[in-house]
């Protein structure tokens, strides 16, 4: 049976440290590992963004891509300037991926917009591994749940809340090494971004 080829797509979690998914990616044991970006048009142009916010995104960018780096030299954090629901399709097929990983993100924007790429990735017959949420000390959704449904108001409801849903996970060891990418080239056309309205003007 041949080795998986992953796509794991960074989202919120730029970090290699303390990353359920990346590992979850990694116990793959794949052949090769394409680690991805897309820059969506819809957090450039639709959300109101800082200077200082872009800043810090850009800084976690280049310190994700230089750790990936450090572990292996033929490979980085690979930058894609298109929406992932048009993009993700393309590099399936371009790049032959067979798994895509990405950890859960329990925004209204980003629930949607999974859905959509789960749906293409099911369509293209690649299998989908959605790590745990771990930008948070428990599951957003499950402490929602635990709270009656309510958002918690106060650090002693979400401590209440966190004690029904369970011990909060011991943090998991930066990998040692990274397997290297495949073929990067790519041979189609990238959508460009509808810049407009842009709310940041």
């Amino acid at each position: 049976m041949p080795q998986p080829r992953v796509l794991y797509w960074f989202r919120t979690d730029l970090r290699l440290h303390d990353s359920p998914a990346l590992k979850a990616a990694l116990d793959l044991k794949p052949e090769v590992l394409y680690p991805i970006w897309c820059w969506d048009s819809h957090y450039v142009y639709r959300a109101r963004v800082g200077n200082n916010r872009w800043q810090f995104l850009i800084d976690c960018m280049n310190d994700v891509s230089s750790t990936i780096t450090k572990l292996n030299d033929k490979s980085k954090l690979f930058v894609l300037r298109e929406p992932a629901v048009t993009l993700l399709p393309k590099l399936f097929k371009a790049w032959k991926i067979t798994h895509l990983v990405f950890e859960k993100d329990t925004d209204a924007y980003a629930k949607e917009r999974d859905e959509q790429v789960m749906a293409a990735a099911e369509k293209a017959g690649v299998k989908v591994i959605v790590g745990p949420q771990s930008r948070t000390l428990w599951d957003s959704d499950e402490v929602l749940k635990a709270h009656g449904g309510k958002p918690t108001m106060s650090i002693t409801q979400l401590q209440a809340a966190g004690a029904k849903v369970g011990a909060i996970a011991r943090p998991i060891e930066t990998p040692k090494g990274l397997p290297g990418p495949g073929d990067v080239s790519l041979n189609f056309d990238q959508e460009r971004p509808d810049g407009k309205p842009d709310i940041n003007e």
